[in-house]
């Protein structure tokens, strides 16, 4: 039996760096619109999936870089972001037997950002949101999933998700 986990991450803001300035990072959550469905004769009601609900991302900052902010701040220039981390493998025979890069690809614009909140001796955190409209996972060298919410791409595992419909509208 394998236990797998993820402890840490570093951040990438349009190439650049970003070690030690962000104490969090939250990657976007993929939520299905779903339409509901029911009719005469029917026993209930089906759910079925329409698109891609919005994308965000948010990273939280733990001091004023402004080096960073000016490559995020600007609301109509998208800015590349990307997170990187280790998955551990652990057994009881060996510990940790097997580490594997995971790797999230953002591209996206700032939508919310704080200029600052300051109390007696406390650091100052900045949270940034982030607008997301193209996502790749890469675990391992292997494509997890890739969103491309303009170009209408949705691959898990390298493979279309939605082929036909691609197709049928001529994309």
């Amino acid at each position: 039996m394998q236990v797998k986990q993820v402890t840490n991450a570093n951040v990438y803001v349009g190439g650049n760096n970003c070690v030690g300035q962000a104490s969090e990072c939250k990657l976007p959550e993929i939520v299905m619109k779903m339409n509901e469905r029911k009719g005469l004769g029917m026993i209930g009601t089906l759910e079925l999936p329409g698109g891609i609900d919005k994308l965000s991302a948010e990273i939280k900052w733990n001091a004023f870089y402004r080096d960073t902010f000016l490559q995020y701040a600007n609301p109509y220039k998208a800015v590349a972001l990307q997170v990187r981390s280790s998955v551990e493998s652990w057994n009881a025979v060996e510990g940790v037997f097997e580490e594997q890069s995971l790797v999230t690809f953002l591209t996206g614009t700032c939508k919310k950002f704080p200029l600052g909140e300051h109390k007696p001796q406390d650091a100052s955190e900045y949270p940034t949101e982030f607008a997301v409209m193209y996502l790749k996972q890469v675990c391992g060298g292997v494509d997890v999933i890739e969103i491309d919410l303009i170009n209408n791409i949705f691959k898990i595992a390298g493979q279309d998700v939605k082929p036909e419909f691609r197709n049928n509208m001529g994309l």
